[in-house]
């Protein structure tokens, strides 16, 4: 009995391991473009990561692989795109089909923008709001949406990516071995881009850092 009960742990561990790869390897994957989608949109990149982790389960749902929809959006009589049809709430219920995953990313920020539901939703960059104003706004029918999405923001820190302040700084430096050297910094609140350039007459050297603060 022990024998089954550690090979049973070890299983449930192992695909929760999985799991959780899974969903830091979709993160790692479309937070630029949830971050692209923030500045041009206004919806915080972590309800945005939240919501595609969660509709479309990091990537691995029959609907976003066949259809490229990472947000469970479905047709509406506005839409005039293609089409694939699965089963949801109901049997065979119309969903949007995408020609890309850019292309979901970008209709999910022009599917709530354009919803007067949503429009509150705008007056403020906090997750736990905009996570219980979806609900509310019946986005999802499960009951728990917004617990679900603020649960995931949590767990895989999304809210670092939702900081909109960055600083830029560049510096001409020089010394031997090297003839010249450039170095530029992007700062944000929460993360520092570095570059750095050197060069000489045989040979040059870069190297680029990333870290939290």
């Amino acid at each position: 009995m022990k024998a089954i009960n550690s090979l049973l742990f070890f299983l449930l561990l192992s695909v929760s391991l999985f799991s959780q790869n899974k969903t830091l390897d979709y993160i790692d994957k479309y937070k630029s473009l949830a971050i692209e989608e923030m500045k041009l949109y206004d919806i915080p990149a972590s309800i945005k990561l939240a919501q595609a982790i969660l509709e479309s389960a990091s990537g691995t749902s029959k609907l976003s692989k066949n259809a490229n929809n990472h947000f469970g959006i479905k047709c509406h009589s506005s839409w005039g795109g293609e089409k694939i049809f699965m089963d949801d709430d109901e049997k065979n219920e119309c969903f949007r089909k995408y020609d890309s995953d850019i292309d979901s990313y970008r209709d999910h920020s022009i599917f709530l923008s354009n919803r007067g539901r949503y429009s509150e939703l705008f007056d403020n960059s906090d997750y736990k709001k905009w996570a219980r104003g979806l609900k509310r706004a019946g986005y999802a029918t499960n009951k728990e949406y917004d617990k679900l999405l603020i649960k995931l923001i949590k767990k895989y820190d999304l809210d670092d990516f939702d900081s909109k302040e960055k600083s830029f700084s560049f510096a001409y430096i020089y010394g031997l071995p090297f003839l010249a050297g450039y170095s530029a910094n992007l700062f944000s609140s929460n993360y520092i881009y570095s570059l750095d350039l050197k060069t000489a007459f045989l040979f040059s050297q870069s190297s680029i850092k990333f870290k939290k603060n």
